[in-house]
């Protein structure tokens, strides 16, 4: 009969990259999961599918780090990489920060309301011919269509600063 072993007592050997192959997806899937995060905007409507992948996922990675964190209380765990990981967190937490900001964050209080003013006159928001309302109808009316055009008025006047 053979005894039950936990993958954190499997033994490495030369063939044995699995640790490898995990850090690599986990690099691939942070690096997705926090371009995601500025793609998706509080308030956006996902579709029903795409909420339920990011859903999945997120519960799969909390399963997996609440096993992984259980088994390592039981055993010496390898500072190795500790640097890395904190590293990591704090690049990370500075993302979010970023990807938090409002895109009318460093303006003064003067160009953003001569911003404002433009739009409403029905001028150009950034792109030649490109006006709000023509903007916010392309993205499909309403207010859906209106707080896209506001958020390409505002990128476009923090590029031009």
């Amino acid at each position: 009969m053979r005894e039950h072993m936990s993958p954190m007592d499997h033994t490495h050997d030369e063939n044995d990259d699995e640790g490898s192959m995990a850090r690599g997806d986990l690099y691939n899937a942070v690096k997705n999961a926090t371009e995601l995060f500025k793609m998706i905007k509080p308030g956006d409507n996902l579709e029903g599918w795409v909420a339920a992948k990011i859903t999945k996922a997120a519960d799969y990675l909390n399963t997996v780090h609440d096993y992984m964190a259980y088994e390592s209380q039981y055993q010496n765990p390898d500072p190795v990489g500790e640097e890395y990981m904190e590293s990591l967190n704090n690049r990370l937490h500075q993302m979010i920060v970023e990807a938090k900001k409002k895109p009318s964050a460093g303006l003064s209080k003067e160009k953003k309301s001569a911003i404002v003013k433009k739009a409403k006159s029905g001028k150009d928001i950034g792109k030649k011919g490109k006006s709000f309302d023509k903007v916010a109808k392309a993205a499909g009316g309403g207010e859906k269509g209106k707080r896209i055009a506001a958020a390409a008025m505002w990128k476009n006047a923090a590029r031009e600063g």
